[in-house]
């Protein structure tokens, strides 16, 4: 895909050594660490927890983390100060602005990792 546009590349998802290894071959310049919506399992860590030691070993240029992130303090003082370039976010900013920004006024709906 790399040699088909101009575009940067990103890849979404690469929690393991296999998935850091393949990005230089894939031509991608970024990583993006996420955890592909798995946060309602008990087992599984939230992205911020591990992105920092991925991104260390990863020769993507451009390092970005998707999480569930629901109070906007948390995005600077954890994703940001981790080395990310952004903080992506999903379905907490839709839930706030569908209740008027409810949802992010109750304690309930943030899940801060």
């Amino acid at each position: 895909m790399a040699s088909k546009t101009k575009l940067p590349i990103v890849e979404k998802g690469d929690n393991d050594r296999r998935g850091r290894q393949s990005i230089p071959e894939s031509g991608a310049q970024g990583i993006i660490v996420s955890n592909h919506g798995t946060r309602y399992l008990d087992t599984t860590s939230q992205p911020l927890r591990y992105c920092r030691g991925l991104w260390n070993k990863s020769e993507a240029t451009r390092k970005f983390t998707w999480t569930e992130v629901s109070v906007a303090v948390q995005i600077y003082s954890k994703g940001l100060a981790l080395g990310a370039r952004a903080v992506l976010m999903g379905r907490p900013l839709f839930w706030g602005l569908a209740g008027n920004g409810e949802g992010w006024s109750n304690p309930s709906n943030r899940n801060a990792p």
